[in-house]
């Protein structure tokens, strides 16, 4: 018998078995094929040893088909001794060892499975399923270099295999070799474009700033993702979308020629998709693209009067306004401008008032410089005159928010006089501003959540709770809510605001989904009592800390907490936000407004004098829209944590400590190169010496997850 009888694939910790294994059939079906297969086996074992060994290759067949059933019963023990009894007739069976190893790592035998892999692979060099599986199993155990020269092995024996490509990318990654994990996710995604699992590889990939040049040869693959409803979230990437504009010789040849050659420049940008693209989807966080714009912008209704523009230039107008709406019209204005958008407007209003639709060139205008629900004659526009995306985006969208605005229940009333400012705030910037959420996630479960952040849990069972109710304390516009929802598998979610502008933003954008599995509520988490009910999740990340007293916030949530229930808390870090600290300090001192025109001033001020000030934020995504300038560096309230006033907050409240989830994954890794032992990552004496050697680590505010006790 030939040892690759069982043609070998990569599928990462798949069985290999007989074809028509039905591994996938119900638990009665399974039971009843482990019967029917160990009656087939008992009668060949009552035949003499010379029968048997004449029928060898059946004998592996029904044990290798009775693994199969055992192993989808999860009775791995059993799985274990048909493997164990096929491996007595045929020792050096590759594809039985490469069996074994997939159920070991099922079972939670890691070590044990490294070695059914390795002797796999000595029976049989050319495994390639066997080396993927053991590079994946090596990279869990931490011998990453070991990890990589198996991924290695499996391509150098399959290189047309994506899953292989995919994982090598991987840990290019976790090893801080960016350049190197896009080569490779690059050729698994050239091999299974339409794998999910690669696309999110590579959107988590491109949300970092260290990519090597050239990066001119992702345009077209940062069309597809944005233009894909399953890929990462567009503002994650919109930087690497940046530079790759920036280096495309067309995007210089258009701010040049903008201001001596407006059609020429407008024509050039109508040839760039995928800036295009990106300005209807989020703020573009890039100052030499946003100076263009506001170039383009000013020149477009400056000529409006005298430059006749086709098709091709009303698609670029149709861009830019939807860019200006997203980042609610953070763009400094001249006094001409002014001038010219005040004389624009009355003529477009005298001719509605004539009853005559107006010019789409001048709506387009007009829409670049304010949202138009700000007209007094919006309500008169006829839709069918306007550009398709502007229409959905300032007209349709925005009437739908006004009739949910209206029907949104209400919890309680907000008293509180930090609630209530707070609350002004986000009505006149419901934050934060986006189009497309991350939902490209795979459903999990609680039990695959914990078990992928390594989170230790004081009371396990939790992890079995198959339809977790959720509250989600602070929704904003419902990016949040509508990501748990889609990522939680069976999930019910309360999502709470203060702000019924946001909700009513977070609530279209759930119905557009076509999500049933979410309830949105006016409500205070001070009043969180008047809730009557409790929750196995609770989700509050970067609103505790605009409180008057974050921890009897953080008190009343707990009272919403089942007993042995997650929260998971984000809060913002005092020594990461230094500079943050300082820039409010001046604001502060200087008494500037938070109005529109006020913050867009600031804002120019401190481009101005950056390098004065010695504090550059400008490369904070923040940075580019207003609500996100209001939201850091204008809240209304702020309060700032040290890791020893969590610990004493956790203490205080009854709650265990879990685990942090890592914003950045380079975070995890320095940490544990220094402390190695699993347990050390939910010392938080340990992780508050770690970041007073690198504040900079909490930037993105700690994300922990912790347990009632």
């Amino acid at each position: 018998m030939k040892r690759d009888r069982f043609k070998p694939v990569i599928r990462e910790n798949s069985l290999r078995l007989v074809p028509g294994l039905p591994v996938r059939k119900t638990p009665d079906t399974l039971r009843r094929l482990v019967a029917l297969f160990q009656a087939q086996r008992h009668t060949d074992l009552l035949r003499d040893s010379t029968a048997v060994r004449l029928r060898y290759p059946r004998s592996l067949a029904l044990l290798s088909l009775m693994a199969g059933a055992h192993t989808g019963l999860g009775e791995f023990n059993a799985a274990l001794a048909c493997l164990d009894e096929a491996l007595e007739l045929a020792p050096e069976n590759a594809e039985m060892h490469y069996n074994k190893g997939v159920i070991l790592k099922k079972a939670g035998h890691p070590d044990a499975a490294i070695r059914s892999y390795e002797t796999a692979l000595r029976h049989e060099p050319r495994h390639a399923g066997a080396a993927n599986n053991l590079g994946t199993l090596r990279k869990d155990s931490g011998d990453l270099q070991g990890a990589v020269q198996a991924y290695r092995k499996a391509i150098g024996l399959k290189p047309d295999t994506p899953a292989a490509h995919n994982n090598l990318g991987a840990l290019y990654q976790q090893l801080g070799r960016p350049g190197d994990a896009l080569q490779s996710y690059l050729s698994a995604h050239r091999l299974a474009p339409g794998d999910a699992d690669i696309r999110r590889n590579i959107g988590r990939l491109l949300t970092g700033h260290s990519l090597p040049d050239p990066v001119e040869r992702l345009a077209p693959l940062l069309i597809e993702l944005l233009s894909d409803d399953d890929g990462p979230r567009p503002a994650d990437i919109a930087p690497v979308v940046c530079r790759v504009v920036l280096n495309d010789p067309a995007s210089a040849q258009a701010r040049a020629q903008i201001d001596q050659d407006l059609p020429g420049a407008l024509d050039v940008l109508s040839r760039m998709p995928l800036l295009l693209r990106i300005m209807r989807l989020c703020p573009l966080p890039d100052l030499t693209l946003e100076e263009m714009l506001v170039r383009l912008r000013a020149a477009l209704l400056l000529a409006f009067w005298g430059v006749p523009l086709n098709k091709k230039c009303a698609e670029v107008q149709s861009a830019l306004a939807g860019q200006c709406f997203i980042n609610e019209y953070l763009y400094p204005i001249t006094p001409e401008e002014s001038r010219a958008y005040i004389r624009l407007k009355v003529e477009t209003e005298a001719k509605i008032d004539a009853g005559v639709q107006p010019d789409p060139h001048a709506i387009l205008c007009l829409a670049s410089y304010a949202p138009l629900s700000s007209l007094k004659f919006f309500d008169r526009l006829d839709p069918d005159s306007l550009p398709e995306d502007l229409c959905r985006m300032q007209v349709t969208e925005t009437k739908k928010e006004r009739a949910i605005r209206a029907a949104l229940p209400t919890l309680g009333k907000v008293a509180d006089a930090v609630s209530s400012a707070v609350q002004t705030q986000y009505e006149d910037n419901p934050y934060p501003r986006w189009i497309r959420a991350d939902h490209g996630h795979p459903s999990i479960t609680l039990t695959q959540l914990t078990d992928h952040l390594g989170l230790r849990l004081s009371h396990p069972a939790i992890r079995n709770t198959s339809t977790p109710s959720i509250l989600i304390a602070g929704c904003g516009t419902g990016q949040q809510s509508i990501e748990t929802a889609l990522r939680f598998s069976n999930c019910r979610i309360t999502a709470i605001d203060l702000s019924r502008a946001s909700l009513a933003y977070a609530s279209r954008k759930t119905a557009e989904l076509q999500l049933s599995n979410i309830d949105y509520i006016e409500a205070d988490i001070l009043d969180l009592d008047l809730l009557d009910r409790k929750f196995d999740l609770v989700i509050s990340t970067g609103v505790l800390h605009h409180m008057a007293d974050p921890v009897a916030g953080w008190a009343s949530l707990c009272r919403r907490l089942k007993p042995n229930g997650l929260m998971k808390i984000a809060l913002y870090s005092e020594r990461a936000r230094q500079d943050i600290v300082h820039l409010r300090n001046r604001i502060a001192k200087e008494g500037v407004g938070t109005d529109a025109a006020a913050m867009r001033s600031f804002r120019a001020a401190l481009l101005q004098d950056r390098d004065a000030l010695g504090v550059d934020i400008t490369g904070a995504n923040d940075f580019y829209s207003l609500s996100a300038v209001r939201d850091l560096l204008f809240h209304v309230q702020e309060h700032r944590f040290t890791i020893p006033q969590i610990a004493h907050a956790l203490t205080q409240l009854g709650l265990a400590f879990c685990g942090f989830e890592p914003t950045d994954p380079r975070m995890m890794s320095r940490f544990r190169a220094r402390h190695p032992a699993p347990e050390a990552a939910c010392d938080l004496g340990l992780w508050h010496a770690f970041e007073e050697d690198h504040p900079s680590t909490f930037s993105g505010m700690y994300q922990f997850w912790c347990q009632r006790t």
